[in-house]
């Protein structure tokens, strides 16, 4: 049995033929590819996990799921982006499906009915809790060597006092 990556890889090679570059495939091409990986999947050639065929448990599932495997292969995988590392467009932006405050929060507010005051106060403890969230990831980021700085401006900037704190 042969991994996604590896089949989607081959099908869009059969299918786009020689890469060089990033592939960008024609919507019959693409149609072709989903086809074909789709395919691959019913037959039981391409690794799919039981959790997999529980979700996606007709064709019609399984072709949309390839869709967007396709997708993501094309964007991903450097063999068919041109040998970019890939940088999704908003990083982050599922962080609060983790956090469990945030989820609590967000499946209280689905359970009140429209116009009930707590959802205000929800919110703004979701958006406070965000808030908080971002400003540790932020702190962790930041590393400053102020050993880099002269010392006049280190002074000039308080970070003297810091740095020995």
């Amino acid at each position: 049995m042969i991994s996604q990556k590896e089949y989607t890889y081959n099908v869009v090679r059969e299918i786009y033929g020689e890469i060089e570059g990033k592939v960008e495939l024609s919507s019959e091409q693409r149609s072709q590819c989903i086809g074909m990986i789709c395919e691959g999947i019913m037959n039981k050639e391409v690794m799919f996990s039981d959790n997999a065929w529980t979700k996606y448990d007709t064709e019609d599932k399984v072709k949309k799921y390839c869709s967007s495997l396709l997708t993501n292969h094309l964007k991903k995988d450097k063999r068919l982006n041109g040998g970019i590392k890939y940088v999704p467009a908003n990083p982050g932006s599922r962080r609060e499906s983790t956090d469990p405050v945030i989820k609590t929060l967000k499946l209280f507010i689905q359970s009140l009915d429209e116009g009930d005051e707590r959802i205000e106060v929800a919110q703004q403890e979701i958006d406070a809790r965000m808030a908080e969230i971002e400003a540790e990831k932020k702190k962790q980021q930041v590393t400053i060597d102020v050993d880099l700085l002269p010392d006049e401006l280190r002074e000039k900037l308080g970070l003297e006092e810091e740095q020995s704190a």
